[in-house]
């Protein structure tokens, strides 16, 4: 989930990753885990695992980071779900975000409940491999043509993610 105790000293902070994770392939966890952090684009202070953990070792941790953004499993120690963790902090993203006029209450409601849509489609099943936008691109193209939401919640949905972006409120 990204704030354990090892990551209050790490800069950039690690983000809450067992969510997120939902939206990328399995082979780019892989490679990730095994290469690290420390180098372009991502230029954190996660190491590479490669030479520390076994093959399998890092599909373990590949499946646990699933079963914890999924629900199916729960941080040591947190004695609450990861689902219900990531809402909350999307919770007070949104508020955050209202409260310095990033976004209006308005569109914090609908960011949340297309995330909330999101979530339910990740929780029935990862996506195919891809990068995280493009997953989440193709869950909302799917959300469009079953008619669950409309164009304009889409394009809205979009420009408050890039806007929470830009202002650092998410990552």
């Amino acid at each position: 989930m990204g704030d354990g105790p090892g990551a209050a000293n790490l800069e950039p902070q690690p983000a809450p990753v067992a969510h997120t994770s939902q939206m990328l392939g399995d082979d780019y966890l892989y490679w990730r885990i095994s290469e690290g952090g420390a180098h372009d684009p991502f230029n954190s202070a996660m190491p590479a695992w490669q030479t520390a953990f076994e093959e399998t070792a890092r599909w373990d941790v590949i499946n646990y980071v699933r079963a914890l953004g999924s629900g199916q499993a729960m941080p040591g120690g947190m004695g609450m779900g990861s689902a219900n963790s990531e809402a909350a902090q999307r919770a007070d993203m949104l508020a955050q975000a209202v409260t310095q006029n990033v976004i209006t209450q308005d569109e914090a409601d609908l960011f949340d409940t297309v995330h909330a849509l999101m979530d339910g489609m990740i929780a029935a099943g990862p996506p195919a491999s891809g990068s995280m936008g493009q997953n989440q691109q193709n869950m909302l193209d799917e959300l469009l043509a079953a008619g669950t939401i409309t164009q304009t919640q889409v394009d809205t949905f979009n420009d408050v993610h890039d806007r929470l972006l830009t202002a650092g409120l998410m990552q």
